[in-house]
């Protein structure tokens, strides 16, 4: 099953201290959320590479960092040790979805008009959604469940 990796939000991320200036030498520490049990980010969108936890940014404060779809806690440090302001902060979503759900994804495109819909176990497929019902004025009600 392919995992989905969530870039920090650029291939490379800098960090910098309250003042704007970068963290060279600094320190990113990634933990499972509500913990301080160490959970590895990578070097690589297929997460394959992980990187030495604490990651060391460069001398411009910059790191390439990506993670896994878990939640995280993420703790940024300039050399000397020092969380920055805003850090540690935790429940970070290391991907669009929270928590530790894989998804299985269909292994071809599907055709015009389908949507992408879930078993609700993980597995996901291409549906064609199904006209269910035109109202008074005219609005298509499409069979397509929504959650909120």
């Amino acid at each position: 099953m392919p995992k989905i990796a969530l870039v920090t939000p650029e291939p490379v991320i800098q960090f910098c201290d309250s003042a704007g200036v970068p963290l060279a030498g600094g320190f990113v520490y990634t933990y499972a959320a509500g913990s301080t049990t160490p959970q590895p980010s990578y070097s690589d969108s297929a997460l394959l590479v992980p990187n030495s936890n604490p990651v060391v940014l460069d001398s411009s404060g910059r790191a390439k960092i990506y993670l896994d779809a878990l939640n995280y806690k993420i703790d940024v440090q300039n050399a000397l040790g020092v969380s920055q302001s805003g850090y540690p902060a935790d429940n970070i979503a290391g991907c669009m979805w929270s928590g530790p759900v894989k998804y299985s994804w269909p292994a071809a495109d599907g055709t015009a008009g389908q949507f992408l819909t879930t078993s609700g176990a993980g597995v996901l497929s291409w549906t064609t959604v199904t006209i269910t019902n035109v109202g008074d004025d005219g609005t298509i009600i499409l069979g397509v469940q929504v959650f909120s």
